[in-house]
């Protein structure tokens, strides 16, 4: 009987583990409709986001940006609001 349950259990643990599996490699992939650039010049992080063909920068909606600055005693989370300067 203990052998009987183990084998179950462990039939099941691997037919579970497939189906994840499978579901991990058949996800669809995502169009994007953006890139996002990322380079660091010394101190000086820019972020480009460059819209695909047909899409545009949506000024009206407000971006946010978060992310995390460091010293040698702390870190801290910062979120900003990107409000784009016209010309």
């Amino acid at each position: 009987m203990q052998k009987t349950l183990t084998l179950l259990a462990i039939l099941t643990f691997a037919f579970t583990m497939g189906v994840v599996i499978a579901i991990a490699k058949g996800a669809p992939q995502v169009d994007k409709r953006a890139r996002v650039s990322v380079v660091k010049s010394g101190d000086m992080v820019d972020i480009a986001v460059l819209p695909s063909k047909g899409y545009k920068w949506n000024d009206e909606y407000p971006a946010t940006i978060k992310f995390s600055v460091c010293n040698d005693q702390e870190c801290i989370i910062v979120t900003e609001e990107i409000k784009i300067k016209k010309d």
